[in-house]
């Protein structure tokens, strides 16, 4: 699978793209990479942190193993962060909203 992520200007969806995709091989051993490794490492970052609960701190270590990213990339990386919270809120609010419900009848 070919997934095009421009460096200059990566895009949300590409990376939720990239998610559907994973999700589609876990079973599989897959490799993944693109021309110098740095796009794909924050790529794999995000997954593992969203998708597997690694923690953000061991994440960011593995890509600075390979680059530091540029404002560009620590801009993409927050807007990811931060949709995935808001949904992740979003969940919690309505559990909590019927759990309160439950309770009140």
């Amino acid at each position: 699978m070919h997934i095009p992520v421009s460096f200059e200007a990566p895009e949300v969806e590409k990376y939720w793209e990239f998610v559907k995709f994973l999700k589609t091989v876990l079973h599989k051993k897959i490799f993944v990479h693109c021309a110098a490794n740095k796009r794909v490492s924050v790529f794999m970052a995000l997954f593992r942190v969203i998708e597997e609960g690694l923690s953000w701190k061991q994440a960011s270590e593995d890509i600075l193993s390979i680059w530091e990213p540029n404002e560009v990339w620590k801009k993409f990386m927050d807007e990811v962060l931060q949709i995935t919270n808001k949904a992740v809120a979003s969940k919690l609010n309505k559990a909590l909203r019927n759990a309160v419900d439950h309770l009140a009848r």
